[in-house]
This record gives structure tokens, sequence and C-alpha cells, in this order.
């Protein structure tokens, strides 16, 4: 995938959670945030590294770590990083239920430290 359409489908699995937040599917919400700002993060990738497309055949970009892909980005957290905390801690395993009990707050919360970190990364 090319950097615009990695962003672009940032901003859909942003959308996307905001309409399952708003259906009371919270940790569903959650887990489409984790997409969100993995994909941005591969978007900035790409352009920080001049590449015409995200390249996960090199050793280690088939990865879902947030952290390891935000050092790829010539970004520091230090910019965001109370944005950023609400989301690190993001791997996709939430989907088997490692995330419940979330609340409608803290799923309103990390839809809007996504909103924000999406405006700082893409």
């Amino acid at each position: 995938m090319t950097a615009q359409e990695l962003a672009t489908r940032s901003q859909e699995w942003l959308h996307d959670a905001k309409l399952l937040h708003d259906a009371g599917r919270f940790e569903s919400a959650i887990y489409l945030c984790g997409y969100a700002v993995e994909f941005a993060l591969k978007a900035r990738m790409c352009r920080h590294l001049n590449w015409q497309s995200y390249r996960d055949d090199l050793p280690g970009m088939r990865s879902h770590v947030l952290i390891n892909l935000l050092s790829f980005t010539g970004l520091d957290r230090v910019n965001f990083d109370s944005d950023w905390n609400e989301v690190s801690d993001w791997t996709p395993e939430i989907r088997y239920g490692g995330s419940k009990g979330i609340t409608s707050s803290k799923s309103s919360r990390i839809i809007s430290a996504v909103e924000a970190l999406l405006k700082e990364i893409l």
C-alpha cells in the first residue's frame, strides 16, 4: 500500500471506530483505533523513508507493535506523549477479549487520543 492508501485507511478505521462506539461496541471501537494508529504510522514511515509503498517484506516491518513502528517515523513521541500513552499498549490480541469491561468513557478517551495522534502523524 502507498502512504496515501495507508493514510486513507487509517482515517476509515477511525471513522468506523466512532460508529462502533456510538453503537455501544466499545471493545470493537478500541480494536479499530489501534489499526488507525498503526496505519498512520506506516504511512508516515513511507514518507519519512521515501518508500513508494510500505515494505512489509523487510525484517520487522510486519509488526503491529506501535512503539516499534513509531521508531521508524522520524517523530518524537514527546510532542504527543499524553495521547500516545492512551493507545501505546494496543495489540491486535484485544480481539480475543483482552479488553473486557471497556467503558464508554475509556472508549471516548481513546478515540479522542487517536484523533489527535492522526493529526500529528499524518
